[in-house]
């Protein structure tokens, strides 16, 4: 007589490769793998990918103006290298910096040098509004930063769940009305330690 096998064999072979083609698919998008960029076009193109993982190999000047990534949830590591020359100058727009906005991001590393930044509220350096993001061993340094409200060397605005550790900014930051401060204009909820900042103006 025939021997008939149970398929719980089967059935987990089954999962495990439709598991690896799920993984492929997101392996083909980008979505896990690592992204290096050393040039102007590669740091723009991140708005492509808001989730991907991102890895400086070269320091970057801007030679344009900058449009600030919304909605940015990725990895960036900026590995020790600088971006130089980040210019925005919308004085009626919230959410200005290199990010936009931030959720549940980490970005690690990263130097911000000869920013100008003008913004509304939350405007700062590295990221206008940060929520649930991981922020260290980032500074941003010789910069000015302006807003209406919530402003900041590192952010306009660190919201819950928000990390930030050996970090610091000496950029002028200047408030046309409401809060500033040396690392960020306005702190809810999060952690902080240790970080270096300077006074507002």
């Amino acid at each position: 007589m025939e021997k008939i096998t149970t398929s719980s064999t089967t059935v987990f072979k089954s999962r495990k490769t439709f598991l690896l083609v799920i993984l492929s698919f997101f392996f083909s998008l980008g979505v896990f793998a690592q992204v290096d960029i050393s040039t102007e076009q590669q740091l723009r193109d991140i708005v492509n990918n808001k989730a991907g993982s991102y890895r400086l190999t070269a320091d970057i000047t801007l030679t344009s103006a900058w449009t600030p990534v919304a909605g940015f949830t990725g990895t960036f590591n900026g590995n020790g290298f600088v971006i130089k020359g980040l210019n925005v100058n919308t004085p009626t727009t919230n959410s200005v910096g290199l990010f936009a906005t931030t959720t549940g991001a980490t970005i690690t590393k990263l130097g911000i040098e000869n920013a100008n930044l003008v913004g509304n509220a939350d405007v700062g350096g590295i990221v206008g509004i940060a929520t649930g993001t991981t922020i260290s061993e980032c500074y941003v340094a010789n910069s000015y930063i302006e807003g209406r409200d919530h402003v900041g060397s590192i952010a306009g605005a660190l919201k819950t769940g928000t990390t930030v550790t050996d970090s610091y900014g000496n950029a002028e930051v200047v408030s046309r009305q409401f809060q500033v401060a040396g690392i960020a204009g306005i702190i809810v909820d999060i952690c902080m330690a240790p970080t270096i900042s300077p006074i507002g103006s």
